[in-house]
């Protein structure tokens, strides 16, 4: 298990445009989709991470939570795949969310985020899990399994 602490959240944001090409790279080695599932509390910095992998494949527009709308999709500037940033905080089961998620996963050069996966059980048995908890205000612990 890898620690990283960050003090801010532009720190956060630079996290992950940095993870998100070693990501990206061991996901092709392997030959799969790389998911990654977003652990913790409200306010935590799931989001401000998602942000930060969406500048580090390029993403221009506005990356905000999908809380309300369930999931969003993002095309990578180069136009060679998709970010999809899930997030099941409303939801009880995933129901018809679920096909679309194996789905997703058997397409290539596709980045999964999943904010709030704890009723996936063993459908991303592969994911990265990225824990993220809060010490202050600014400052936050990521732990990456």
């Amino acid at each position: 298990m890898r620690e990283i602490i960050v003090e801010s959240a532009e720190e956060m944001e630079a996290l992950g445009a940095e993870l998100v090409g070693q990501f990206l790279a061991e996901g092709r080695e392997r030959g799969e989709t790389v998911v990654v599932q977003l652990v913790g509390d409200l306010g935590a910095g799931k989001t401000t991470l998602a942000r930060g992998m969406a500048r580090g494949l390029g993403i221009k527009e506005p990356v905000t939570s999908p809380t309300f709308t369930v999931h969003k999709e993002y095309n990578y500037s180069s136009g060679s795949g998709s970010l999809h940033h899930f997030d099941f905080y409303r939801l009880e089961d995933l129901g018809v969310m679920g096909n679309e998620l194996e789905e997703l996963m058997r397409e290539e050069n596709n980045l999964i985020l999943i904010e709030w996966g704890g009723i996936l059980g063993e459908l991303v048995k592969n994911a990265k899990i990225m824990k993220i908890e809060k010490l202050t205000d600014e400052k936050r612990v990521l732990l990456l399994e």
